[in-house]
């Protein structure tokens, strides 16, 4: 009874309460994904070609969570929640009941006006647990059709494209097709329950309905995704995503690693999802299952397809390929080299997880086969002297998680099959509302080798690598956010451009303040250590291993947006970068930009605009800032040299039906009078981007 009254009192004077809640807003223009987005390419440039997660943030925007049905991989999937908000969230559903409204997200600890502003277009209150079982014919014919239209090119020439220096290059350099990028995407999809669809991508430089691309576009991927039938949780055909653990042995979703919330290190996801992007390397092709009993679930996936892989070893008498030398993961087939990479090694996958699971314990099991038509060899550079060789391997396993009190820990440990380790060992701890903290240790062995992953770590796989990472969140005063982390991280064996083991550290620190529900603003410092090859003189030849010096690159950024009313927004922001290579002058970027978005709430079009100045030494120093982009695309470009960057985005929902985005950028720069290099030069110094994309809803 005691606890009935509390429940009542709490959604009473709740409701009663005059704090307002922002109503749901475009995700095109969210400034939480485009902080995480940002600092995700910051770590890595190939995520731009992976739009999943964006898909993801917008399946969710038109199908909002359900807080009273949420799983924790649902709420994790947002990527806008860390671990202890999550398991606060959970636990106050468990003790009180239903949530009965939005503004009872007020009393849960942790979810503070921020927060709850953040996942509000995400998120739902039904006021019921129950699930209404669809028919098959309600889910074919009552859901929601997109088709996607996309074209994108440089206005400018490219060398690859220029007859008269194609005439002067060899065959297997020049670009093959045409210059424009072309995305076609059509998908059915039934709330949460199905999906399924078609993507097809040609990039700029490939063939279209000509040569190697006689059928059309040069990738295409097709998905059957259901979920909640008869005994099967989910059910894949097709294209599909693997998602187990902390990613040591299948993670082929999107994976955030260290950045500004750095507190969201845990990987947690639905074991299988329908794969809609168009990165072309990291995903299964078959046919997977997940079913349930009682607390138990069976997770059983197969997958066969072909990959990219450079040629080691051809029989001329067959004019087979006996050997394949490395894979290749670009996704590029512009030139006949990269023709000549495409397809040529059947890769295929046999796997299954069998899980426990319950809101305070969990324990897994994995094992995945991997299986090559032709073995992987090559003269391997010392760095490279324990990659994988062969044909086949086999990864296992156990994940975990333990809720403790106020204490959430968490890992996964796998071997391969010469018993080779790799472990993540994490904890969460909530110390109320002022301050939480995590700590994330993990420990890969030089010689482990996993195909499909996405851990945590330094490296862009978990190998030859050990670190301890601590991370916190202080929130001293009302409005005010400390953010910070150190990670301390070693290699012991070589890697690439560096003759040695090494080690390095990495600290970041961001300090936001938000005075009102209008005002943001942030100051964001990083610093990085990391040991180096000795830059080579000019002339001079590498003989045997080069000495190691410590590197520091040291980022720093103000950040304030300004919400003028309900319909314009001003973002601005200055950068700074300094690398020290510990043997020469520190170099320098700079970058400074001013941003306006516009969406009036009586026209059906939204407007968004940026002007920016850069100055910046090097590819060392070079600075990356996040640019609004239309639906499903985004750019993070890394600027280098000096000049100025203007973009403007267009948006046109012509009907409920159609809409139409414009996106025109041109950088110039004044230092210089040919852009980048080879085919990708560009004489003059101006590259001017447009992408112009139509949707279609029925």
């Amino acid at each position: 009874m005691k606890m009935y009254s509390r429940k009542h009192i709490i959604r009473l004077l709740l409701v009663l309460l005059p704090i307002g809640l922002f109503g749901q807003e475009d995700p095109e223009n969210l400034e939480a994904f485009q902080l995480i987005i940002e600092a995700l390419l910051e770590q890595n440039e190939q995520a731009q070609q992976d739009d999943t997660y964006l898909q993801r943030l917008y399946d969710i925007y038109e199908d909002p969570i359900d807080l009273n049905q949420a799983t924790e991989a649902e709420l994790r999937s947002l990527g806008l929640l860390t671990t202890p908000q999550i398991d606060q969230l959970l636990t106050y559903a468990d003790r009180y009941g239903e949530i009965m409204s939005l503004y009872e997200l007020q009393a849960v600890p942790l979810f503070d006006q921020q927060t709850i502003e953040r996942i509000l277009p995400f998120v739902m209150v039904t006021g019921r647990r129950t699930v209404v079982q669809p028919t098959i014919k309600q889910m074919v014919f009552k859901g929601k059709n997109e088709l996607f239209l996309r074209m994108q090119r440089v206005l400018q020439t490219k060398a690859g494209y220029r007859e008269e220096l194609q005439e002067d290059s060899t065959m297997a350099s020049k670009y093959l097709g045409s210059q424009e990028k072309l995305y076609l995407r059509y998908r059915h999809k039934y709330k949460k329950r199905l999906s399924y669809g078609l993507t097809a991508e040609k990039d700029d430089g490939e063939e279209f309905f000509k040569g190697s691309n006689k059928n059309g576009f040069d990738f295409y991927s097709a998905h059957l995704f259901v979920r909640d039938v008869g005994p099967f949780e989910a059910i894949a055909l097709g294209d599909y995503e693997v998602n187990i653990g902390q990613g040591l042995i299948a993670w082929s979703g999107f994976a955030f690693s260290k950045g500004p919330y750095v507190l969201d290190v845990k990987r947690v996801a639905q074991p299988l999802k329908a794969y809609t992007s168009v990165n072309e390397a990291n995903f299964f092709r078959g046919a997977g299952a997940t079913t349930r009993w009682k607390r138990w679930h069976l997770t059983a996936f197969a997958s066969s397809r072909k990959i990219d892989a450079g040629i080691a070893e051809v029989d001329t008498l067959n004019n087979t390929i006996e050997a394949i030398s490395s894979f290749y993961d670009s996704g590029f087939h512009r030139t006949l080299s990269d023709v000549a990479k495409k397809k040529t090694v059947q890769k295929s996958n046999f796997g299954g997880h069998l899980s426990y699971y319950s809101r305070k314990f969990s324990l897994g099991l994995t094992a995945m086969y991997t299986a090559l038509d032709q073995p992987l060899q090559s003269d391997l550079d010392p760095y490279q002297s324990f990659r994988f060789q062969g044909e086949q391997l086999l990864n296992y396993g156990f994940n975990y998680h333990y809720l403790w009190k106020n204490v959430h820990f968490f890992g996964e440990t796998a071997l391969d099959d010469k018993q080779s380790l790799a472990t993540i060992q994490s904890a969460m701890i909530n110390f109320d509302a002022p301050l939480q903290m995590g700590i994330v240790y993990r420990y890969y062995e030089k010689d482990f080798n996993s195909f499909s992953t996405g851990a945590f770590g330094e490296n862009g796989a978990p190998s030859n690598e050990s670190g301890t990472y601590i991370s916190a969140t202080l929130k001293p005063f009302h409005g005010i956010t400390l953010d910070t982390y150190y990670d301390l991280f070693r290699h012991k064996f070589l890697r690439f451009e560096i003759d040695g083991p090494s080690r390095g550290t990495d600290y970041f620190a961001q300090l936001t303040y938000r005075p009102s529900r209008r005002t943001e603003t942030y100051l964001r410092f990083k610093n990085e250590v990391k040991e180096k090859n000795r830059r080579l003189e000019e002339g001079e030849e590498v003989d045997g291993a080069r000495e190691l010096y410590n590197t520091t690159l040291r980022r720093l950024r103000w950040h304030f947006q300004y919400k003028v009313n309900s319909e314009v927004t001003l973002k601005s922001r200055i950068a700074f970068a300094w690398f020290d290579s510990g043997r020469e002058e520190i170099e320098k970027g700079m970058m400074l930009y001013q941003d306006i978005n516009y969406s009036p709430t009586n026209f059906p079009m939204t407007f968004s605009t940026r002007f920016g100045l850069f100055d910046v030494d090097s590819s060392d120093s070079r600075i990356y800032t996040y640019e609004n982009d239309i639906l499903y695309a985004f750019s993070v470009p890394g600027f280098q040299g000096v000049g100025s960057r203007f973009y403007f985005n267009t948006k046109y929902e012509i009907n409920r039906h159609l809409s139409l985005w414009l996106r025109y950028a041109q950088t110039y720069y004044t230092d210089r009078d040919v852009i980048s290099s080879g085919n990708e030069e560009i004489e003059g110094n101006r590259r001017s981007d447009v992408k112009v994309q139509m949707r279609l809803k029925f």
